[in-house]
């Protein structure tokens, strides 16, 4: 990390116990923020979106969050139908481009990439969700869109109310809400 000029680790305290996860506009704010004050070359963003747990009203009213276990757990046993979770999965990914949208909206890249770390599989081979070492193409190719940001300062970031003393939750029951473990 010594090759960054700052490495903000928003899950730490920007962390919504309620929602099990880092809601996206605690990372727009902290990136805007970060980019406005720092003014860097380049900044990495990473959401945790669309990512489980989902966090779009839909999936939430209907009970579809499995919080007692992963989306995946639930396919695989057979206790969530695929099509549930995909619509779960898209409002997720909605909910999170939103806040993309308003990032490009007000900070200055260009060009600016929009892109993951993974996909998830949906039953190819077998398989749900993004086990390590798997090498289907549903995981291992992702989207890369070329486009350009502009601060057009549409957008004042809220300051943090978390503070790193406040957090209660340890890093493992973070990845366990996340479904890694």
């Amino acid at each position: 990390m010594d090759d960054f000029l700052l490495v903000d680790e928003v899950w730490k305290d920007g962390w919504d116990e309620q929602l099990g996860t880092v809601p996206p506009r605690v990372v727009t704010d902290r990136a805007i923020a970060t980019s406005r004050e720092y003014e860097p070359k380049r900044i990495i963003v990473h959401y945790m979106q669309p990512h489980q747990p989902f966090i779009g009203e839909q999936a939430r009213s209907n009970g579809q969050d499995w919080v007692e276990e992963s989306c995946w757990d639930a396919l695989r046993q057979g206790n969530a139908a695929v099509s549930d979770v995909r619509e779960a999965y898209r409002e997720n990914l909605a909910v999170v481009l939103g806040d993309v949208r308003l990032l490009l909206e007000n900070v200055d890249a260009d060009p600016a990439v929009v892109s993951a770390d993974h996909g998830n599989a949906f039953g190819e081979w077998g398989i749900y969700g993004h086990p390590n070492g798997f090498l289907h193409p549903s995981v291992k190719n992702v989207p890369w869109l070329v486009t350009h940001a502009s601060d057009e300062r549409t957008h004042t970031p809220e300051a943090s109310t978390n503070d790193s003393d406040s957090i209660k939750q340890t890093t493992e029951d973070r990845l366990r809400d996340l479904g890694y473990l």
